[in-house]
This record gives C-alpha cells, sequence and structure tokens, in this order.
C-alpha cells in the first residue's frame, strides 16, 4: 500500500558523486527536484565506501582538469583545490596521487557535511530524502513516470517530469525494461572492501612483507582473494588506508551481494590480524573500521543514445572532447 505521493520536475535516484551533481545542476536550474538516497548522507564512493580520492579528474599527459563542475567545486569547497585551479600543479602535492589522475580526499567526515551544505543552499527547489531506497518504477508512453521508494514513511510513490538514474546498477533503467548490459562472457569485476587501520609505523619494509604475508595466507586457505595489498597514508602520517580485499559476486543479486558483504568484512579483518602479529610496522596497530557499504565497479549500464567507446576516452583524455 502506498503510504503518500510526492510530486517534482526532476527524481534523482542515488545521492552519489552523479546523483549529487545531476540534483544540484538541476535545482540551481529553476527545476524542483528530489534527491532520494538509500544511506544517510550523500558522496557516494568516497562516503558510503570509503575511498580517499577523486578518481579520473585529470588528465595525465597534460595535467589539466578535464572533469569540472561540481567535482571541482566540491575540491574547492573541501580546501583542496583555489578558485582558478585549472591543473594538477595548482593542488598541494600531497594531495595528488602517484598517477597523476586522482586528488586525494583529505577528510570523508568533510565531504559529508560539504555535500549537505551544498544541497541545503539550493532547498528552495532542492528537497532530500536519505534512508530511502528505490524499488519499482510506473511506465506510461515509453517513459518512467513514477519511481516508488521505501523509507520510514512506508512505500511512498515519487511522481516526476523527468528521472535521472543515478543508482550505480542501472536499477531504475532495467525495471523500467530499458536496454542495459552486464558481462555475459566473463565474470564481473570483484568489489573491495575498503578499510582503515591506525597507529602504524611508516617503513621500508612494510608494503613487501605485507604482500608476502597475504600470499601465504592464500595459499594456506585462510584468505580467498585479494589485491595488492595498496597502502596508503592518506588521512595521517600513522593511519593506513587499504585497499587489498577483493570479493567476487553480482552486486544486483540481493542474497549475493549480501554474503559478499560479509565475505568482504572478514577478509578485512583477516587481513588487519595477520599484519599485526607479522608485518613491521602494524605491532601496536589498531582496526578503525570500513566504510558503511562494499565497493562495487561492475554490474550493469544502461545502453543509452551514446554509447562511450575507447576512442572517445582516447579522444576525451587528450581533450579533443572535454574543454
Amino acid at each position: 500500500m502506498i503510504a503518500k505521493t510526492l510530486k517534482t520536475d526532476v527524481l534523482a535516484c542515488g545521492g552519489g558523486c552523479a546523483g549529487l551533481a545531476a540534483a544540484l545542476a538541476a535545482a540551481r536550474n529553476g527545476a524542483q527536484t528530489l534527491l532520494v538516497e538509500r544511506a544517510g548522507f550523500a558522496g557516494g564512493i568516497l562516503t558510503t565506501v570509503g575511498l580517499p580520492y577523486f578518481d579520473g579528474l585529470i588528465d595525465k599527459k597534460s595535467g589539466r582538469f578535464v572533469v569540472k563542475g561540481v567535482a571541482l567545486e566540491l575540491l574547492r569547497g573541501l580546501g583542496v583545490a583555489k578558485a582558478d585551479a585549472t591543473h594538477i600543479d595548482d593542488l598541494p602535492p600531497s594531495l595528488t596521487t602517484t598517477f597523476r589522475m586522482s586528488v586525494r580526499v583529505p577528510n570523508i567526515e568533510a565531504v559529508k557535511c560539504l555535500a549537505h551544505d551544498l544541497i541545503s543552499k539550493e532547498t528552495d527547489n532542492l528537497r532530500v530524502l536519505f534512508h530511502s531506497t528505490a524499488c519499482d518504477v510506473e511506465v506510461q508512453q515509453n517513459r518512467v513516470t513514477a519511481v516508488r521508494i521505501a523509507n520510514k514513511d512506508g512505500l511512498v510513490r515519487v511522481a516526476a517530469a523527468q528521472v535521472i538514474d543515478c543508482t550505480g546498477d542501472a536499477d531504475i533503467a532495467t525495471w523500467a525494461g530499458c536496454p542495459v548490459e552486464s558481462k555475459t562472457t566473463m565474470p564481473l569485476m570483484p568489489m573491495t572492501t575498503h578499510f582503515r587501520i591506525g597507529n602504524v609505523t611508516p617503513n621500508k619494509e612494510a608494503s613487501a612483507a605485507a604482500k608476502q604475508v597475504l600470499v601465504e595466507a592464500h595459499k594456506r586457505g585462510d584468505l580467498p582473494e585479494f589485491y595488492g595489498p595498496g597502502l596508503m597514508f592518506a588521512f595521517a602520517p600513522d593511519e593506513v588506508y587499504v585497499h587489498a580485499a577483493r570479493i567476487p559476486g553480482d552486486a544486483t543479486d540481493a542474497a549475493d551481494f549480501s554474503r559478499a558483504e560479509m565475505q568482504g568484512r572478514k577478509d578485512a579483518m583477516t587481513i588487519f590480524m595477520l599484519w599485526k602479529a607479522k608485518v613491521p610496522g602494524f605491532e601496536d596497530s589498531y582496526y578503525i573500521g570500513s566504510g558503511p557499504y562494499l565497493g562495487v565497479r561492475d554490474t550493469r549500464r544502461i545502453v543509452g543514445a551514446k554509447v562511450l567507446t575507447t576512442e572517445d576516452l582516447r579522444k576525451w583524455g587528450h581533450g579533443h572532447i572535454a574543454s
């Protein structure tokens, strides 16, 4: 039973980086906009997963920003980039990654607060419902006319003139019968549990030792899969952000996604305990925590009017598309 119906010009489903940008852009252009997000905050992979950097904003060869807009606005709001920043050399070296395409986030909680500040400034046109999950759609004449969401109010019907699917898994498009694609001839890319370890003493031996410990654990069957590992002192001189756990699975399957969440957290704790016992610099470390959600790389993709190709990416990287 539908608890109530809301009406809006634009409905953005998903409050990650894409959904936040879409909602802000719509509201700033005068459209009555509603943003719905399953978590209790906006920010997507930065805040729900814990990835400590904006990825893919900068052309590796030239070092210039090729993605601007709200992404660059967030960097400015975090104090990472100045208002006139156009190039990676305009940023503090400590906040740029080795590959010169990504920019580190100095504080994940600050991303949440900044995103919410930007939303609050558009209250005349922008409403937000956190802890709200899109669960069904209504389609008329090949258009999504309403989306049903579930939250503490119950089942809520949102009628919208324009629906933007920023779920990350093409949920809205799939339920509406739009063409989507996913891998059928090879496994989906694995998911990752991102986590942080505190009170670590940096040393030259740590990286190689950490990898060897994981190799041995994998051989024994104590660790099903792992990557790298990637160790980054992203937030503090004695705090390690870890990119190591790899969990195969399908995030569009509720049961498999739940299994993967449990496996990822188990693997992250296993990695921590092994390093604390065997890796120099981790002797007095402690487990800070993992992101609220598993990091998902690969599920469905919408087959749109324009499908991005490898050639597009080559041109984009050399500045022929983005200005």
